[in-house]
């Protein structure tokens, strides 16, 4: 089974709407250079829509604890536009302003 837990802290997020898609980014510092990261949607069907950050160590991996910089990006179909999603991490949940690709 994978470790996984909350990514340490997202120092940057940013969040596109176009053709029904969600698409964000965040960058930030993570335990390892082996933890994956991930963006998941909560199930919770609140408004507006929340989305967790993760970090997954795989099972049997061995690293050196060294906190890393990362930067990734996950789509979303969420349908409409929303002018603001929030974003969990370790930290806090951050509520971050939705821009639309016209």
């Amino acid at each position: 089974m994978d470790d996984k837990s909350p990514v340490l802290d997202v120092q940057e997020a940013k969040a596109v709407f176009a053709f029904g898609y969600l698409i964000l980014y965040v960058k930030g510092d993570k335990s390892t250079p082996c933890h994956n990261i991930d963006i998941e949607r909560s199930l919770l069907t609140v408004e507006p829509p929340t989305f967790i950050v993760t970090q997954t160590l795989p099972a049997g991996t061995i690293c050196t604890q060294v906190v890393t910089p990362f930067e990734f990006s996950k789509s979303f179909f969420i349908g409409v536009f929303r002018d603001s999603i929030k974003i969990v991490d370790s930290q806090e949940t951050k509520e971050i302003l939705v821009k639309q690709f016209k």
